[in-house]
């Protein structure tokens, strides 16, 4: 009986490397909102959006990344533009009159700081005689002198009578104004 040399056990296929997985969506995410600081936030809202939809996939890492970067960004530009909105619409009385209502703005705000001087100096606001008089000394764009009215503890109101130069008339204008220091309320 002649014994045949026995082959060694085979060795089992080796097994495929694991493939290291990655988030191309959740990289892209973070890519944009990091390119949101030189775009001055244009593209925060974008790399949100592309973060927030890679956070459904594995590994989650860039896209958590980007959708903080993105939040922090969108909402630092909704803050900056609704405050810039709420100035710019509270002119939108005297702005969509045109120059003289640019004019009109700066002839406010210059009556704004005399009776500010005024409030600094006397330790109160100008009752309305006093100030109309600091009132009339700047005049609107349409060569109107503006108004004066006191309408509560640090806070008195500026107006125009627009250009046909009657009061209480629809292309009037007004603004009211709050003072800080001693009257302040």
């Amino acid at each position: 009986m002649t014994i045949s040399p026995q082959s060694p056990a085979p060795y089992p296929a080796p097994m495929p490397a694991p493939v290291a997985r990655s988030n191309g969506l959740g990289i892209a995410g973070f890519i944009v909102s990091l390119l949101g600081f030189l775009t001055c936030g244009i593209l925060w809202p974008v790399g949100l959006f592309l973060s927030f939809i890679a956070l459904f996939r594995r590994p989650r890492g860039f896209a958590f990344a980007g959708f903080i970067v993105g939040l922090l960004g969108t909402v630092l530009v909704a803050l900056v533009v609704g405050f810039f909105g709420v100035v710019i619409f509270s002119m939108a009385g005297l702005a969509r009159l045109g120059a003289p209502g640019v004019q009109t703005i700066v002839a406010m705000v210059e009556t704004q700081k005399a009776v500010e001087d005024f409030n600094r100096a006397n330790g109160k606001l100008p009752d309305d005689l006093a100030g109309e008089a600091i009132a009339a000394r700047q005049s609107d764009g349409w060569g109107h002198p503006l108004h004066y009215h006191r309408v509560g503890p640090g806070t008195f109101e500026l107006r125009t009578d627009g250009a046909d130069g009657i009061n209480g008339t629809a292309d009037d204008a007004a603004h009211t104004f709050t003072i800080s220091g001693p009257e302040a309320p």
